[in-house]
């Protein structure tokens, strides 16, 4: 109801109606009258109030008046001018409308009005200025009970605009149900609070505006509550009750007993999909596809899609060793549960994930249109065999369960491991065949016993022969890879693969990857502004097409945004197609509290950024329309665990990583799958760098592409870590007692971390015990953290290395740089540090450290050294080195090598050993002593001490150590150096 005709334009209503059953005797009604646009308003319109309110909603009272059988069954609510209208309407209810209306009952938010008359239940924050106007500090003029003061306890007590705002009485609303109201009121179901928006004179009530509509359910029964379209605010109180909240922003409490909720959704996620033919490939095709929400109200959103590269499906030969050895019994280890496939008496073993990794491949092969290529199944322990020949799509008894897949789980475990024994039989296989691609993927958990296979591995590499492909696949965490990575080339390499997800294996494992070559770059615009670039590399392959899925951000909010992929090709064109939707400018953004009982959350494609706010109970997450995709991360406080549904929507349990009542403890997916989200989770990031932090469980965290940190130490569980492309960092900086990392053979562990596994990680931030970390073959970034700590930068069989970056923080670490050319930091503490070959630059840091720039003196590598602060020992050994003591009284060794020397403040010892080394000093270097100076070669550089400019300013004396040279209250002590082979020449002023 909308009437324009008074002095105060805005006086509008929303009446709702809850119908009981046929006729109108044992309906409600409710009332809900606006406040005004401004607060300017407030005092403008409080005459209004007073004098003409009840006239000009007098049409809109009489309808009321009609509906119903009396006054007794009308709930009157409003906020701020609105409410002031309510407590109008009841000071005036006796003598009005034949006193109609007053058994009513009158319930308002944020009024700048009272009256005495009984009945009418006034709330509001104390520091509200609107309320605090009205109630003065008293209680009087509230007939019920007495104001509610400081309702809002988190926002400012001091008087406040914002504390007048609608949208924090919905926080605080809960509280009536705590209060005498539902003593006091006799209606049986619900009040309602509305700040309805202006569009309600258009008679358009579903239209977008800030209408914001509480409803309280019957504390005593089961209630099933339906929103509108617009934002509601929905309270089940006792009872099991199911709450919907329709389109928008809706606040859904179940209150006491066992509740469904459901946000609702703003409608199906949109698609755009683009296809070209690529230039010079013979009419080749290229597809993307990109999905987005169909409505957003955020600066940023989730987008998800597929490029496809047509290409040629290659013929292939293709052999599947598996070891079946005893070993392949244990247990696997990696970031999913591979089931039961061979049917024995035990799941999840390896056995089990090496049948369901083959399946994976041999779909793969199918999906590509390679399902005529060529399969041989072949078994080893100490006895090898081969158990099925034919076809990767063949399927002949028509189950639709391919003949190669029906011989995988023919598998169990047991026997030795012989590599040699597999491949032979291999070779046997591929020998048959004169045209096609030979490839041959072993797999096994990793640790062979027979004799030597690199006759057969180099047989079967032969160009001249078989010329095959050989995938070496190590599997699960607790794989052996160093015999297998001789398998695939014969060399120790690092070039077998991990797999810890044995139903993501895909023919990219047969070494194909033209089509990803092809993409040059992936870009997402808004509005046709860049916000995000993926890296070919991190894309991910479905088998036929390569996924993206990640936050974009710069979103406008106040209309629709455009959103487009962007795909570059490397061809000689650079050839670019896109695809784009149109996000409109809608939200459906739910918050869900649950209560004390056991909860279900549904959600269905479309549910936008919804929060969940859990108490305790056993609670499920349902989604529906079928929905499996989905993953799971930290939120940004990383006390939040996020579902991403879809790839499009995203569920944000509160503080589930805090543990408790906060936590949902099941997932229901579309097709009937239960997850369990207790104990240890699976954490996956996206293409963008991510943060990821796991519970005391065994966890697994998948980060993705990007430069990513990976939290460990917050529990004993075993965890496995993988980093994925990109430069990442796994933490361990929560662990008191000592931890051991060792990056080149992938592992951790420690009391307070456990045993975990570490894949693709590149840098280690240690804890506050004495650790050990260790690096690996890449550059790495190493910071020890408080405690006596040894870091080791690389082994490295070569002298060049990768270059590490080493730090040792507080205590008295010991780091070593081995290879490359290392950055080392010794930070807080007494420190040894040794940065072996290759150029490097040491600090000390405060203490007193002692640094080595190498012993490689063959070479000599040009190293810079800096003590800082403390009394230091430097050693430079071979190269060209440049040597700087810092403040303190240093020792300083140059060796081999033209070296610079600087000993900075403090009475430090310099010896320049071999070489035409320089010694340089700055203002008030102190007393110092250089031994083996040789006044032939060497210089004495006092350029940088203010003040000295002439050689005849230095006063030089001889004794029996040797000759002093003197300026300004500082030495240089010449050791056994005589006066007369000092002279000018030899200084550099």
């Amino acid at each position: 109801y909308y009437d324009g005709g008074y002095i105060w334009g805005g006086a509008g209503a929303i009446v709702l109606r809850k119908k009981h059953g046929p006729g109108k005797a044992d309906d409600e009604i409710i009332v809900a009258l606006r406040g005004t646009d401004s607060l300017l308003d407030v005092t403008n319109y409080l005459d209004f109030i007073n004098n003409n309110y009840v006239n000009a909603f007098r049409p809109l009272l009489n309808a009321v008046k009609d509906l119903v059988k009396d006054g007794s069954q009308i709930s009157f609510t409003g906020h701020s001018l609105g409410a002031g209208g309510v407590n109008q309407i009841a000071n005036v209810s006796d003598s009005k409308f034949g006193g109609f209306f007053a058994n009513s009952d009158y319930a308002t938010f944020a009024t700048p009005l009272t009256y005495a008359k009984a009945g009418i239940f006034n709330f509001g924050f104390e520091n509200d200025i609107v309320f605090k106007a009205a109630d003065v500090f008293s209680t009087a003029k509230s007939s019920i009970t007495p104001h509610i003061y400081n309702w809002f306890d988190g926002w400012t007590f001091a008087e406040s605009v914002n504390a007048h705002s609608s949208l924090y009485y919905a926080d605080a609303v809960e509280r009536i149900k705590e209060s005498v109201f539902f003593d006091t009121m006799n209606r049986k179901s619900w009040i309602v609070v509305d700040n309805t928006p202006d569009t309600v004179k258009t008679g358009k009530i579903g239209a977008p505006g800030d209408a914001i509509i509480f409803t309280l359910g019957n504390p005593k029964t089961d209630d099933h509550i339906v929103g509108g379209k617009n934002n509601d605010f929905m309270e089940g109180s006792g009872g099991n009750d199911i709450l919907e909240g329709g389109g928008n922003d809706d606040i859904l409490d179940g209150g006491l007993g066992k509740d469904e909720l459901n946000g609702g959704t703003v409608g199906d996620p949109l698609k755009a999909v683009r296809t070209i033919t690529m230039p010079d490939t013979g009419g080749k095709k290229a597809t993307v596809k990109l999905w987005t929400p169909f409505g957003s109200r955020d600066k940023d959103i989730w987008v998800k899609g597929t490029i496809e590269i047509e290409k040629s499906a290659p013929k292939y030969n293709i052999v599947y060793v598996v070891d079946r050895s005893g070993s392949m019994g244990s247990q696997f280890s990696g970031s999913e549960s591979v089931g039961n496939p061979n049917g024995n008496s035990t799941s999840n073993e390896l056995i089990d994930g090496a049948i369901v990794g083959f399946t994976a491949l041999n779909r793969s092969l199918v999906k590509q249109g390679a399902g005529n290529s060529n399969v041989a199944v072949v078994q080893f322990d100490d006895s090898t065999s081969t158990i099925f020949t034919g076809t990767a799509d063949q399927d002949s008894n028509t189950n639709s369960v391919p003949d190669a897949v029906e011989a995988l789980r023919t598998l169990t475990a047991g026997g030795n491991t012989y590599f040699d024994l597999g491949l032979q039989q291999a070779i046997n296989y591929l020998n048959g065949f004169s045209s096609g691609k030979n490839v041959v993927v072993f797999l096994s958990d990793g640790a062979h016993n027979g004799g030597d296979y690199s006759d057969e591995v180099q047989t079967l590499l032969n160009k001249n022969g078989i010329d095959a492909t050989i995938r070496a696949v190590g599997l699960g965490s607790g794989a052996s890879m160093s015999d297998l990575d001789l398998v695939d080339d014969g060399k120790a390499n690092n070039s077998a693969t991990r797999v810890l997800t044995p139903s993501q294996l895909t023919a990219t494992l047969l070494g194909d990857s033209n089509a990803r070559n092809r993409i040059k770059k992936v870009e997402l615009l808004v509005n046709n502004k860049v916000v995000a670039k993926i890296d070919p590399d991190d894309l991910v392959y479905n088998g036929t097409g390569f996924d993206f899925n990640l936050k974009i951000k710069g979103l406008k909010y106040s209309s629709s945004d455009f959103v487009k992929v962007k795909v570059t090709l490397k061809d000689k064109a650079g050839t670019t197609f896109s695809a784009l939707t149109e996000v409109r400018d809608k939200s459906d953004d739910d918050v869900l509290r649950g209560g004390k009982n056991d909860d279900l959350y549904k959600f269905s494609k479309g549910a936008g950024g919804d929060v969940i706010k859990e108490i305790s109970g056993t609670d499920t997450i349902q989604l529906l329309d079928g929905i499996t995709e989905y993953r799971l991360f930290n939120g940004n406080n990383l006390n939040d665990l996020v579902l991403l549904s879809d790839g499009l929507d995203e569920i944000t349990i509160r503080n589930f990583f805090k543990g408790g009542g906060n936590r949902v403890e099941n997932l229901v997916l579309g097709n009937g799958t239960t997850v369990s989200l207790t104990g240890g989770l699976t954490l996956t990031g996206d293409q963008s760098s991510n943060t990821l932090k796991g519970t005391k469980g065994d966890d697994v965290l998948l980060a993705g592409g990007g430069a990513d940190l990976l939290i460990g130490g917050s529990g004993l569980g075993n965890d496995i870590y993988d980093g994925g492309p990109g430069k990442d960092t796994i933490q361990y900086s929560s662990a008191k007692n000592p931890i051991y990392v060792y990056l080149y053979n992938n592992s951790a562990n420690g009391t307070d971390i456990g045993n975990d596994k570490l894949f693709n990680i590149e840098n280690v931030i240690g804890g506050r015990g004495n650790d050990q970390l260790y690096g690996d073959s890449k550059a790495n970034k190493i910071e020890a953290g408080k405690g006596d700590d040894y870091i080791y930068g690389e082994y490295s069989s070569t002298e060049k290395g990768s270059g590490d970056v080493l730090k040792g923080e507080e205590g008295n670490d010991r780091i070593y740089g081995y290879a490359g050319k290392d950055r080392i930091d010794g930070g807080p503490g007494n420190d040894y540090l040794n940065g072996g070959e290759q150029a490097d630059v040491i600090r000390g840091g405060t203490g007193n450290d002692t640094l080595y720039g190498d012993d490689y003196s063959s070479a000599g590598f040009a190293d810079r050294l800096f003590g800082d602060e403390g009394d230091d020992y430097l050693y430079g050994y071979a190269g060209g080195d440049v040597l700087d003591g810092g403040p303190g009284s240093d020792r300083i060794y140059g060796g081999n090598g033209a070296d610079e020397l600087i000993g900075g403040r403090g009475d430090d010892y310099l010896y320049g050993e071999g070489g035409k080394d320089a010694f340089i000093f700055d203002d008030n270097w102190g007393h110092d002593t250089i031994s083996g100076f040789d006044p032939k070669g060497e210089k004495l550089d006092l350029s940088q001490v203010k003040g000295l400019s002439k050689f005849s300013q230095l006063t030089i004396t001889e004794d029996y150590y040797g000759t002093t040279v003197k300026f300004d209250g500082n030495s240089i002590l010449l050791s056994y150096v005589s006066k007369s082979e000092v002279t000018s020449s030899d200084f550099i002023l």
